[in-house]
């Protein structure tokens, strides 16, 4: 019997010695021993070895080697088996291609597909309206800041649109003053925003703003002055509800709200330690007593309802300064959600106040409908009391504004020797 050494040290039987008990091999797999005996590998050429860079050893040897080492059946090599595999590098091969590029795939994964090519990210870029704006919003706090630093004058730096057709609120410079930073707000000012944002939030036909003097005659006055502030031209039946603030002991200011349609009285008071429930009862009742004053006065509207006092959550506030800020919030949020009942969540918080506090100004300033030809010291076209028959006139050289001559108590000669020079009004020296 003949042995033979193969180079990794195993021994193959010779097939055509029928001694040794063997069966013949096969002429396929007398091949393949052949061909073991002469490479198990073959090198690829040197230009081949630098494009690849790797050896390259046929893929159906492999197979058939494996096959031998794992003592399987000679018959799995006489299969035509076909791969879904093709090596980009084995092109004699003939595999089925798959593409796994990425986007290339007509069928979309469930997952995640991505683009061939990502897009750039966007940047936020500013258009020339936001910009604008942006100095625009400059402009006016530079604005705002100067008024606000100079000393207190009567000159209307506003004027305002009221509920009562034909005429206007005027905000003065000392009104406008009041809204920076611990300070007391005047009732001017708090009239005026909410007479702005009964326009903003269009209830200007469905409640009635009651000037806050007559809210105080109607809850602090006597009989003899409430008579003389029944308002007659008024009929609260056009209106389901009555909106307006008090000044309370002189240094403290509460809302009113009147809700016609639930017959309750509300006296909002922001200071935290408050008798609301209290203080709404009693003014329920000088409520129905004005009415029945009004009653006398040949006025019928609202007399059969019973009117009661009524308590609203609402915040409070944490300093000793902004009770007529938060009454303004308290106005917005009830005008905001009439005829439902409002639910106010706004911050009193320092930081939360003093914003409050600038954009209220900013809102006066802007709102402003204020004519040129009326005089910026008293508001009306001609001066008040006995006017001559003409009416001098000078102007600011600075802010453009007009004035009266007999407003600034300038006489003939003097208005004759300002204009010979440059002139400043009191607000612009």
């Amino acid at each position: 019997m003949d042995i033979e050494e193969t180079q990794e040290g195993s021994r193959i039987c010779d097939s055509s010695d029928p001694s040794n008990g063997i069966p013949a091999r096969s002429p396929f797999m007398q091949a393949f021993d052949l061909r073991r005996e002469q490479a198990t590998c073959d090198v690829l050429s040197d230009e081949a070895a630098d494009k690849n860079n790797h050896y390259h050893c046929p893929v159906q040897g492999r197979y058939v080697e494996h096959v031998i080492q794992q003592s399987l059946p000679i018959d799995v090599l006489e299969r035509n088996l076909q791969s879904s595999v093709k090596l980009e590098d084995d092109p004699e091969e003939q595999w089925c291609k798959r593409d796994t590029s990425s986007g290339s795939s007509k069928r979309k994964s469930k997952y995640f597909n991505p683009p061939k090519k990502l897009p750039n990210p966007k940047t936020k870029t500013k258009t020339k309206k936001i910009i604008k704006v942006e100095q625009n919003q400059r402009v006016e706090d530079a604005q705002l800041n100067l008024l606000w630093k100079k000393r207190g004058t009567e000159i209307i730096v506003a004027t305002l649109p009221s509920q009562v057709k034909g005429r206007s609120l005027f905000i003065h410079h000392t009104d406008l003053r009041c809204l920076r930073p611990h300070l007391w707000l005047t009732g001017e000012i708090i009239q005026g925003l909410m007479h702005l944002s009964a326009f903003t939030y269009n209830v200007v036909d469905t409640i009635y703003l009651m000037d806050y003097y007559t809210a105080g005659v109607l809850l602090f006055g006597d009989r003899a002055t409430t008579r003389r502030h029944t308002l007659p031209k008024v009929n609260f039946d056009n209106f389901d509800g009555i909106l307006s603030f008090v000044h309370v002991d002189k240094n403290h200011w509460n809302m009113l709200y009147i809700h016609a349609k639930s017959g309750t009285v509300y006296q909002m008071d922001p200071s935290p330690a408050s008798s609301e429930l209290e203080d709404s009862t009693h003014a329920a009742q000088r409520l129905q007593e004005y009415l029945k004053i009004r009653k006398h006065q040949g006025k019928t509207d609202w007399v059969d309802v019973k009117w009661k006092g009524g308590v609203m959550p609402h915040p409070v506030q944490r300093d000793g300064c902004s009770c007529g800020v938060i009454v303004v919030e308290m106005a917005r949020a009830v005008m905001e959600a009439f005829p439902e009942f409002p639910k106010m969540n706004f911050s009193t918080k320092r930081r939360a106040m003093e914003e409050a506090r600038r954009d209220m100004a900013l809102q006066v300033l802007e709102s402003s409908v204020f004519d040129e030809e009326t005089c910026s010291m008293c508001g009306a076209d001609k001066p008040p009391g006995q006017a001559p028959p003409v009416t001098d006139w000078i102007q600011c050289d600075n802010c453009d504004r007009w004035f009266h001559n007999l407003c600034l108590n300038m006489d003939q000669n003097k208005l004759k020797e300002v204009k010979k020079r440059q002139w400043l009004c009191v607000l612009c020296r």
